[in-house]
């Protein structure tokens, strides 16, 4: 029997970068690919858009003003558990901040730059770990 190729079609997902690029890059791959993406600019926008719709996968930045991303994992992992995490960095202090992410539960960290795909493959590994727990 021939496995089906996994697919992001109808996965949502919400992207919070303060990076411009970065935001619209990951949201048009994302969106080629299927997904119905929400971009926010920081940690406080996207628990906003937490009160007013469900997501399946989040993709944060580590490093953004008002609310980091780890602080945003916490918030998340709170209120939210079965929504998968991935996390990303290109600021200085990376890996340092990809590591803090895997200790609060992100389940997949992506150093920036990255390509295309490894953004794809982190979103759908994520999706994965917490498919038989979320709830539409």
């Amino acid at each position: 029997m021939v496995k089906e190729k996994e697919t992001l079609k109808g996965i949502r997902v919400l992207v919070i970068d303060d990076e411009d690029v970065i935001r619209n890059m990951v949201t048009t791959i994302l969106e080629k690919e299927g997904c119905v993406v929400t971009a926010v600019y920081n940690g406080e926008e996207a628990m906003k858009h937490f009160s007013t719709a469900a997501y399946d996968v989040v993709v944060t930045d580590m490093a953004m003003p008002q609310k980091d991303g780890v602080e945003t994992i916490i918030e998340i992992r709170q209120l939210h558990p079965p929504v998968g995490i991935v996390a990303m960095s290109g600021a200085d202090v990376k890996e340092h901040l990809l590591r803090l992410a895997t200790a609060f539960e992100a389940d997949v960290t992506v150093l920036k730059p990255f390509k295309a795909k490894k953004i794809v493959e982190a979103v759908l590994k994520a999706r994965k770990k917490h498919s038989d727990d979320v709830i539409r």
